[in-house]
């Protein structure tokens, strides 16, 4: 068991599990629709926020819930010709893709800021860095991969058979998370996980995130994220 700090919630711990042929396929199959879903939100950001729209506001407060819902929404229609969400045939929970939207607006977010700096260059200064002739307080050349300069900081589409590893499982009806046995544990959307850790002293109401996630090496991870 790994315990790790959180900012955004408390603390975070991690716990060896080991799952079902099925639930593994359940996660294959969640994990392929939320590197769809990455790329068609990504394409429709950069589309609608990008470089050619610097002087577009982002939206904030509940417009970035008004936002993911809309992605959502144009992703099933054009992708599974779908008008809701249908968690069974997507293999994803509806609040899975939410928290994962979520994740990909804040790390957009974070490029904007550095895209609107760069965007205030001159034509001068922009081909200057592009043909990595512009250098650093120390002299040396900023660019030597001879990038645009709208490509710092920026979001990379999924290519070479890249993919995300790590699965939000959606909160229970009655609580998030629920106990079976010290190291049995009823997740949403994959059922009972046996886990190699004692559970019995977790408090369940203090739990903010569960997620599963797949290490390089094939075996799985259970994170919890508390609140404090």
């Amino acid at each position: 068991m790994v315990k790790k700090k959180s900012n955004k919630f408390g603390y975070t711990r991690q716990y060896h599990i080991s799952l079902s042929y099925q639930q593994i396929e359940l996660y294959e199959k969640a994990i392929k629709t939320q590197n769809e879903l990455y790329q068609f939100a990504l394409k429709y950001l950069y589309k609608t926020y990008g470089r050619k729209h610097i002087g577009r506001p982002l939206p904030f407060g509940q417009g970035i819930n008004y936002l993911n819902n809309k992605i959502k929404a144009m992703f099933i229609k054009e992708k599974y010709d779908l008008k809701r969400w249908n968690a069974k045939k997507l293999g994803l929970s509806s609040h899975a893709a939410d928290e994962f939207l979520k994740t990909i607006f804040t790390n957009f977010s974070q490029y904007r800021k550095r895209l609107e700096q760069a965007g205030q260059m001159s034509d001068v200064e922009k081909y200057n860095l592009r043909m990595n002739i512009t250098k650093d307080k120390n002299g040396k050349h900023k660019n030597p991969k001879h990038r645009s300069w709208y490509r710092k900081g920026s979001m990379n589409f999924l290519r070479n058979n890249n993919t995300f590893r790590t699965i939000t499982s959606q909160k229970l009806p009655n609580g998030n998370t629920k106990l079976v046995s010290p190291h049995h544990l009823n997740v949403a959307d994959f059922g009972e996980i046996i886990v190699f850790g004692n559970l019995k002293n977790i408090n369940f109401e203090e739990i903010a995130l569960t997620k599963i996630k797949r290490l390089p090496d094939n075996t799985f991870r259970l994170q919890i994220t508390f609140t404090r």
